[in-house]
């Protein structure tokens, strides 16, 4: 590789490129399509990529380590909303201006658009709207970290070239926030699941449950698990459907509303796979839409049918091919019956679900849309 030859890219993360976990998942797939577009090369700054994805090309680590306790005062002290301001600034003078692109995953981080130079194309990808999340999802989060939430992602914002949203639901409720009106800054580019080719099962090689994955210690999404056993469990377990409930970290409110309830509870399981593939019907009882729910593109992606309040299918589209939407959590039980007990549905929605991830959001689509961008982004420069 001859590197005098290549465009240089800056690529900058909070959290890890991996293969599990939504937003890991996102920043794995915007890296892999950043290292594969031709003639650039990617410098990278952030935590240690883990050990088992190998398939990057064109890729130098720049700047990676673990958080220490130092970055989290630090960020305190700075009034930043991310611990990654202690690994940036020890490499933010050897920067320059040597970079024609920097894309920074998620809205954080607003202090890299203060310190990289207008010579370099600037890129911020938001996986969400961090202003509501950190409404939402206010574990231990103070007014004031709020508040630092808020300025950076005002900043990431303002400061950028571009910026990707993951949908127009998004991308509307930062217009609202910010007020930052520019239709040409805005791109929309929503989540992918990389199916490394496992293809779907046949209908007959399918177990008769309903599953519902996710990271089920964030309460946003334990909540919702909650009240699908509470309000639709007694009526699908009266029709003999069972339940598997599958994810990271579960809950101690969720662990106890499992237990004795003839449900299954899978927790931080190794592989998510063959536990989607062998489900009739992914639910998504989500009472709150943020970003995207990468777990739908999964389940569409081993052609699962989905059964998802609107919140929870937010991104997807109003009117889904791939499984039913409803309202509330209190109507998933018919929709779900009416898949699993119809066999002539059940696989008009298996087909619907593999062809709607083949043709929005499988890894080949996504890294295509990244491609004419970047193809556009570095020709302006």
């Amino acid at each position: 590789m001859n590197d005098k030859k290549l465009s240089a890219v800056l690529y900058i993360t909070p959290i890890s490129p991996s293969l599990v976990g939504g937003g890991n998942i996102h920043c794995y797939s915007n890296l892999k399509a950043l290292c594969e577009y031709p003639e650039i090369v990617v410098d990278y700054v952030g935590p240690p990529i883990v050990s088992n994805i190998t398939d990057f090309k064109n890729l130098r680590i720049l700047h990676a380590r673990n958080y220490r306790v130092l970055d989290k005062l630090y960020a305190a002290f700075t009034m930043s909303a991310t611990s990654l301001k202690g690994i940036f600034i020890e490499l933010e003078k050897d920067i320059g201006k040597k970079y024609s692109l920097c894309f920074v995953e998620f809205s954080k981080a607003g202090f890299i658009f203060n310190t990289i130079g207008k010579e370099t194309k600037t890129i911020c990808c938001f996986h969400n709207v961090e202003a509501d999340y950190s409404r939402i999802n206010n574990r231990g989060t103070s007014r004031l970290a709020t508040a630092y939430i808020r300025k950076s992602e005002r900043l990431s914002l303002q400061l950028s070239d571009h910026v990707l949203v993951m949908h127009k639901d998004d991308l509307r409720r930062l217009v609202e926030i910010y007020h930052v009106y520019n239709n040409d800054k805005y791109y929309i580019h929503p989540v992918c699941y990389p199916n490394s080719l496992v293809l779907p099962l046949k209908l007959s090689e399918r177990e008769k449950y309903v599953l519902i994955p996710g990271s089920l210690s964030e309460p946003f999404n334990s909540q919702g698990v909650i009240t699908f056993i509470e309000k639709c469990w007694p009526a699908l377990y009266k029709a003999g459907i069972q339940l598997v409930v599958a994810g990271r970290n579960p809950h101690e409110e969720l662990r106890k509303k499992v237990k004795g309830k003839d449900i299954t509870l899978i927790v931080n399981p190794e592989s998510m796979t063959d536990i989607v593939r062998r489900a009739r019907v992914v639910v998504v009882p989500d009472k709150y839409g943020l970003g995207m729910k990468l777990r739908v593109a999964e389940a569409m992606s081993y052609g699962v049918p989905v059964v998802g309040t609107k919140l929870g299918l937010r991104g997807y589209g109003d009117d889904i091919s791939f499984g039913i939407t409803v309202d509330s959590i209190e109507e998933m039980a018919d929709p779900i019956k009416e898949i699993i007990c119809n066999d002539d549905k059940a696989s008009y929605f298996m087909l619907a679900a593999r062809k709607e991830w083949e043709n929005n959001y499988s890894y080949h689509q996504f890294r295509n849309r990244l491609h004419s961008w970047i193809k556009l982004w570095l020709d302006n420069n």
